[in-house]
């Protein structure tokens, strides 16, 4: 069912796109990924303190992925259904390694604008409040 602002049409093209975009670096991370890394993803996206019995929060939260086998879609996936899930709008830049397009800038300096039109951008979406947004990231997310 559309949206107010979205056609049927543009709502299944948009979630192609996705699908193109993110099952590869899905496939890289079952690849590549380890218990130790999905914690320090976590660790790095502040998720910090322990449970009820003592065991550190990051441990809890990857092995419950990991006993649901999804830990192959990578913790910060999982982390970022979580915050929708709550109300938070979360945005994925790809501000990776590319040739820059200003001669006179450099590619952080590139990362960081890129960063800032997203963040503008989301400023702009009639159900975000501008007085509320936050910005977390890690490596090319938030250098």
């Amino acid at each position: 069912m559309a949206g107010l602002f979205v056609s049927d049409e543009q709502i299944a093209h948009a979630r192609q796109v996705a699908r193109e975009i993110t099952d590869p670096l899905f496939d890289h991370i079952a690849r590549h990924t380890t218990v130790s890394v999905e914690r320090t993803v976590l660790r790095w996206f502040g998720v910090d303190g322990v449970g009820n019995l003592g065991a550190p929060l990051v441990n809890l939260m990857v092995d419950r992925l990991q006993q649901a086998g999804v830990l192959n879609k990578g913790a910060a996936y999982w982390y970022g259904r979580a915050l929708i899930e709550r109300g938070y709008v979360v945005i994925a830049p790809d501000i990776g390694q590319h040739e820059l397009q200003h001669t006179n800038w450099t590619l952080m300096g590139e990362r960081i604008w890129d960063a800032l039109r997203c963040l503008d951008y989301v400023a702009t979406l009639p159900e975000v409040y501008p007085s509320r947004l936050a910005v977390a990231g890690l490596s090319l997310g938030g250098e």
